[in-house]
C-alpha cells in the first residue's frame, strides 16, 4: 500500500499454535512461515486476543522479535469484546498490564483495536510510521555525549573488584536498528543493571519507542574521559 511518500508491505501470517507440530503439517509450516516473516520484516505487529490476554506463546514471540532486532508493536484485538467483559478500564491501564507481562518489551507501544468492527484500526498505521522513523533515528554525537556524561556523573557505575567503570565517549555508528558504542576503560566492568540504566536514560531523552537498542562496550586507552 502507498501512504504519502512511503510504500508499506504488509505480511499477514497464519498465526501460531502452542505446539504446531502436534496439529499437523499445515500448522507446522504456518509456524515456520511466521518465523520467516519476523526475519524479513522491519516492524512486527504482535497480535493478541484482548479477551484472553498475553499468553506464554505471545511472550516467546515477543522475545524472538527482539532477538531479531526488529521494531515491535503489541496489538490487542477484539477490543470491543474486551470492554464488554472487562469493565471500565482505560487503554493506559491495560497497556501497563500488558507491559507487566512483557517486562523485557516495555519499549514497545501497546494499542487496542477491533478487526471486526474496525474500531481504532485507523490509528495503527500512524503508529507503524512512528516506529519506522525511530528505527532510523540517529542522535548527533555531541547531544549523545552530553546525555551520557550527565548520566554517568550523577549515577556512577558500582565498583567491581575495587575497580570503577569509566566511560570516555559514546557514538551511534548504525541505525535500523540503532547501535550505540560506549568506549570505556574495561568492558568487563559493565554490569547488566548499569547497561539497563544507560538504556533507560537514552530512551528518556530520545524517542526510540518500539525499537530495540543494541549496546556495545569497547576498551579505549585514552585518558580523555567523559566522566
Amino acid at each position: 500500500m502507498r501512504r504519502r511518500d512511503r510504500t508499506l508491505r504488509l505480511i499477514d501470517t497464519a498465526g501460531m499454535l502452542k505446539k504446531p507440530e502436534a496439529h499437523g503439517a499445515i500448522e507446522y509450516y504456518a509456524a515456520l512461515r511466521s518465523l520467516a516473516a519476523i526475519a524479513r520484516c522491519d516492524i512486527a505487529l504482535l497480535l493478541f486476543d484482548s479477551t484472553v490476554g498475553v499468553t506464554a506463546l505471545d511472550r516467546r514471540l515477543a522475545g524472538i522479535v527482539i532477538e531479531e532486532r526488529k521494531g515491535l508493536i503489541v496489538v490487542g484485538n477484539k477490543w470491543d469484546l474486551a470492554r464488554e467483559q472487562g469493565g471500565d478500564f482505560s487503554q493506559g491501564e491495560l497497556a501497563n498490564a500488558v507491559h507487566d507481562l512483557l517486562p523485557f518489551a516495555r519499549f514497545a507501544p501497546v494499542t487496542f483495536l477491533s478487526a471486526k468492527t474496525h474500531r481504532r484500526l485507523g490509528s495503527l498505521i500512524p503508529l507503524v510510521e512512528q516506529v519506522a522513523e525511530n528505527l532510523d533515528r540517529r542522535i548527533p554525537t555531541p547531544a549523545l555525549n552530553t546525555v551520557v556524561r550527565d548520566a554517568v556523573l550523577t549515577h556512577p557505575a558500582p565498583a567491581v573488584g575495587g575497580r570503577m567503570l569509566r566511560v570516555f565517549y559514546a557514538s551511534q555508528p548504525q541505525t535500523h536498528p540503532p547501535l550505540f558504542v560506549f568506549h570505556c576503560n574495561d568492558p568487563t566492568l559493565v554490569q547488566p543493571s548499569y547497561e539497563r540504566f544507560l538504556e533507560n536514560v537514552l530512551r528518556r531523552h530520545f524517542d526510540f519507542g518500539g525499537v530495540p537498542l543494541t549496546f556495545q562496550f569497547r576498551p579505549r586507552r585514552s585518558e580523555e574521559a567523559v566522566a
